[in-house]
């Protein structure tokens, strides 16, 4: 079971966080929207 502070990190994705970092790094779209 994750501690709560790697619970945080895992989970908030927003700007500036580590999590939230490594997903606009490494994004790769799937499908087009059109």
């Amino acid at each position: 079971m994750l501690s709560h502070a790697d619970n945080m990190k895992m989970c908030q994705t927003g700007r500036g966080t580590p999590m939230g970092e490594a997903l606009r790094r490494f994004w790769i779209p799937v499908l087009l929207s059109e």
